[in-house]
């Protein structure tokens, strides 16, 4: 079998590896995924590895820290997060096998800055199909600063609603009737999982990471 080390070649499309929330700032404490794309269309079968600090160091296990696919989560983020993050994807061909390294992405966590904190109104972040929970994002004083609330998922990528226009529907959800500024969802399945955090103004909250299964 053939291996094709394309990361060291110029030119070379390179994964995309992002962060979210978006930005490299991250509160201690809250939720961080990060997601490895391979810029082919090629079907290949891809394998995903993940290095800190140094390209080809791989992480040591950690209880906080999730693998799914081409996507790496931390979740409670402690100071010893901070650093520099690698993906490396491994496709592979009928007659060959390619690695591709991805350009670092920076993650440094402040210990100094209090976010407007996200309400989740659940004892615990695993949730089972069928059951809800809802979200509440800050209180907003002016109308022109309105919270949008987003998710980003496994399977569905990035998702918005706007409090301005009283909508939850863009994430599945049902705006509550009783509390402002707050998403109900029911009758729960894998399209629910992921990061939720709120956004207003150039500002976020901290983000949850919610589990259904």
């Amino acid at each position: 079998m053939n291996i094709l080390l394309l990361s060291a070649v110029v030119d070379t499309p390179r994964p995309t590896l992002s962060v979210w929330p978006p930005g490299s700032s991250i509160y201690l404490g809250e939720s961080v995924s990060l997601r490895c794309s391979v810029p082919w269309s090629i079907r290949w079968v891809w394998t995903y590895r993940w290095f800190k600090d140094t390209p080809h160091a791989a992480l040591t296990s950690n209880p906080r820290h999730l693998v799914h696919g081409d996507s790496y989560s931390i979740i409670a983020v402690g100071t010893a997060d901070w650093g520099s993050y690698w993906c490396q994807a491994e496709g592979k061909g009928a007659n060959s096998t390619t690695l591709l390294l991805s350009d670092p992405a920076n993650l440094t966590v402040s210990e100094l800055l209090s976010p407007p904190l996200l309400s989740v109104n659940i004892s615990s972040r695993q949730h089972f199909r069928g059951g809800h929970f809802s979200v509440q994002c800050p209180l907003s004083k002016s109308t022109s600063t309105a919270w949008r609330l987003r998710q980003f998922s496994q399977d569905l990528g990035d998702r918005t609603t706007d409090f301005g226009n009283d909508s939850c529907s863009p994430l599945e959800g049902a705006p509550s009737q009783q509390s402002p500024n707050t998403c109900i969802f029911n009758s729960l399945y894998s399209g629910n999982s992921g990061l939720y955090w709120c956004e207003s103004g150039g500002r976020r909250s901290n983000a949850v990471n919610i589990t259904v299964s």
